[in-house]
């Protein structure tokens, strides 16, 4: 009996050994277990921090495009305010210059038929003088010079008319 006591003891001590290598191996795992669910936590909050870091960065980036662009438009903005303003006032300027031009031609226009009126008028008065000139013995050397005044009138007469009718002329007869 003592053999197989001794066996039992053997056995009991195999077994013991290995239910401590067993305890010590679950304590292991157990330890180790616990470690990493610490460095789950751990890795869990360095992944939260992260992310609010990335959300802050976000944000940042975000307003700093926002306000780089707000300057951007702005800037854009101005310039087309300007290049308005400026375009608005060289309207303002050649509206300014037609009207005077057109007021000047209205001036003009009267102008050439007063003078016109005149021409005729002296050309009529020289053509009387003329004729009186050559029934009236009297008057033979101012026959030349009244002739020689005719017809400059006549030619002054026949210039304006001229100017008239090109002055009347649309502008794209003129330059063709």
């Amino acid at each position: 009996m003592s053999v197989k006591l001794e066996e039992m003891e053997r056995f009991a001590e195999g077994t013991n050994s290995v239910l401590n290598e067993m305890r010590q191996r679950v304590e292991d795992l157990v330890e180790e277990t616990s470690r990493q669910r610490q460095r789950a936590a751990e890795n869990e909050q360095e992944l939260c921090r992260v992310k609010r870091d990335f959300e802050s960065l976000k944000s940042y980036v975000s307003s700093l495009i926002s306000r780089s662009n707000s300057r951007l438009l702005r800037g854009f903005f101005e310039r087309l305010v300007a290049k308005t303003t400026q375009l608005e006032g060289e309207k303002m300027q050649k509206e300014a210059e037609v009207q005077k031009l057109m007021e000047e031609n209205v001036r003009l226009s009267a102008l050439l038929d007063k003078k016109e009126a005149q021409l005729l008028a002296m050309n009529e008065q020289c053509k009387v003088m003329a004729m009186s000139g050559s029934n009236n013995s009297q008057v033979p050397a101012m026959v030349d010079p009244m002739l020689e005044l005719i017809y400059f009138v006549c030619g002054s007469c026949t210039f304006l008319y001229r100017l008239k009718l090109y002055r009347s002329m649309p502008t794209e007869k003129i330059v063709g």
